[in-house]
C-alpha cells in the first residue's frame, strides 16, 4: 500500500484527527487503485487485495463517523458497497468529445473525455440509490474555452438528467452567459423519482445504449422520458414504434402524444404500434422524447406536454396540476430553488381555449390547440387558467 494512504489510514485508526477536528462534513478520496496495486506485497497474506481496500475504506468511514459525507472516486467499485455515501462511477471527464490519434497500444484504453463518461454514467445508473449515490463526475455548459458542441453539451445534460445522481458543476459560474446559466439550472434539483429507474432498453442488442429511458408518474401523470442517442460521427435517422419503448401498456392507454423537449416540438398523437420517425439527428446528439400516455378520460382535458423549467418537463417541479372542470379551471402550482424563467406547454381539447390567467400565454399551434404559458418566478409561483 503507498505511504500516503498507509500514513492516512494510520492517523484514522489512532484518533489522531477526527471529522471534528477537520471541520469538514463532505469528504472526498481519490485514485483509491492505486492503494492496493496488482502483485504487491502485502503483510497481512490471508487477506485478499478486495478485502484489504475494504477494510482500509471501512477505517477511514468509521473514524470519520457518519456525520461526514463520503465520496469514493478512481475506486475499486465492489469493496465499497456499504461503506461510502457516493460513488464516481464514471470516467474523468473532459471538455471533449473523445481522445483521438491515441498511439496504438492505448487505443482501447479509456482516457478523459465526454463520451467515455456518459457511457460509464448510462451502464451504471442501476447502482445509483441502492449501492450509493452515483457521481457522475462534473457538468460542463459553457460555450467557451470547450471542444463540446451544444448538441454534445445537450446530450450530456439529457444524460445528467435522466440518470439523477449528485451534481456538481465545475464551470467558472462568473464566466458563464445567463442562457448558460439557465441550462444549468435545469438540472437542479437532480431527479430521483421514488418508483422508478433509468433503463437502457438496447443493452443487449446495440454496440452502443442508444435508447435510455426514465418512466414517472407524478401529478402531471404518466410519462416516459426518452433519449434517442446517436453516438456515430455521421448524421443518422431513427425509427421507433410505441410498443419497442413501452412493454406494459395499460388497455386504456387509447394513444401517446410525444414531444421534443430541445426543439420545442410537438410531434404528434401516436398508437402503440405506430412509428415515431426522427430524422436528421446529429452527430453525437440526442432526441429527448416525452412519451405521454393518454387514457379514454383524458382525451378531452387539458393535458401538460412539458415543462422547460427543468430537465424532467415538469415531473420534479409541478406539485399540484388540478382541473375544476365544473369551474372550467386548473391550477398549477410550481416549486423550485432560486430565480426561475420559463414556459409550460398545454394541450387543449379542440373546443376550448385559454380566456385569462395570472400568466401570459399565447396559442402556441392552432393547428393542434397546444398554448403555451409564460411565467418568471422565485422559489414557487401558482398559475390559475380559465378556460372557455
Amino acid at each position: 500500500m503507498n505511504t500516503f494512504f498507509s500514513n492516512i489510514l494510520y492517523a484514522f485508526k489512532n484518533n489522531e484527527f477526527t471529522s471534528t477536528d477537520f471541520l469538514i462534513n463532505y469528504l472526498k478520496i481519490d485514485f483509491l487503485h492505486a492503494a492496493v496495486p496488482f502483485n504487491a506485497e502485502y503483510k497481512l497474506k490471508n487477506f485478499t487485495r478486495a478485502q484489504l481496500y475494504h477494510n482500509a475504506i471501512k477505517i477511514i468511514r468509521n473514524a470519520i463517523t457518519d456525520k461526514t459525507f463520503l465520496l469514493g472516486c478512481g475506486a475499486p467499485l465492489g469493496p465499497c458497497v456499504g461503506v461510502v455515501d457516493a460513488m464516481r462511477i464514471s470516467e474523468d471527464t473532459a471538455p471533449i468529445w473523445e481522445i483521438e490519434d491515441k498511439p496504438e497500444e492505448l487505443k482501447e484504453v479509456p482516457g478523459p473525455a465526454l463520451k467515455e463518461a456518459l457511457l460509464n454514467i448510462i451502464y451504471r445508473s442501476f447502482m445509483h440509490k441502492y449501492f450509493w449515490i452515483n457521481d457522475p463526475d462534473c457538468l460542463m455548459i459553457r460555450r467557451s474555452d470547450t471542444q463540446l458542441n451544444l448538441d454534445e453539451i445537450r446530450l450530456q445534460m439529457t444524460i445528467f438528467g435522466l440518470s439523477g445522481g449528485q451534481l456538481l458543476i465545475s464551470d467558472d459560474m462568473s464566466k458563464l452567459s445567463e442562457d448558460e446559466i439557465n441550462d444549468a439550472k435545469l438540472l437542479i434539483p437532480p431527479y430521483n423519482p421514488k418508483k422508478f429507474d433509468p433503463i437502457v432498453l438496447d443493452a443487449f442488442i446495440s454496440e452502443l445504449p442508444s435508447i435510455y429511458m426514465l418512466e414517472t408518474e407524478e401529478v402531471i401523470g404518466k410519462r416516459y422520458l426518452v433519449a434517442v442517442i446517436n453516438w456515430k460521427n455521421e448524421v443518422r435517422s431513427k425509427n421507433l414504434e410505441i410498443s419497442d419503448l413501452i412493454t406494459n401498456i395499460d388497455e386504456d392507454e387509447v394513444k401517446f402524444y410525444v414531444y421534443d423537449f430541445w426543439n420545442e416540438k410537438f410531434l404528434g398523437q401516436f398508437n402503440r404500434n405506430e412509428e415515431i420517425k426522427l430524422e436528421d439527428l446529429k452527430p453525437h446528439s440526442c432526441s429527448y422524447l416525452n412519451i405521454i400516455p393518454v387514457k379514454k378520460r383524458l382525451v378531452e382535458k387539458p393535458i401538460l406536454l412539458c415543462s422547460n423549467l427543468h430537465i424532467s418537463q415538469g415531473s420534479c417541479e409541478i406539485k399540484k396540476f388540478e382541473l375544476n372542470e365544473e369551474m372550467n379551471n386548473l391550477v398549477i402550482e410550481i416549486e423550485l430553488r432560486g430565480e426561475r424563467e420559463g414556459s409550460l406547454f398545454l394541450k387543449l381539447p379542440k373546443n376550448k381555449k385559454i380566456l385569462n390567467s395570472n400568466s401570459i400565454f399565447t396559442q402556441f399551434d392552432a393547428n393542434i390547440n397546444i398554448w403555451k404559458i409564460s411565467i418568471k418566478f422565485k422559489e414557487n409561483t401558482r398559475v390559475n387558467i380559465k378556460f372557455d
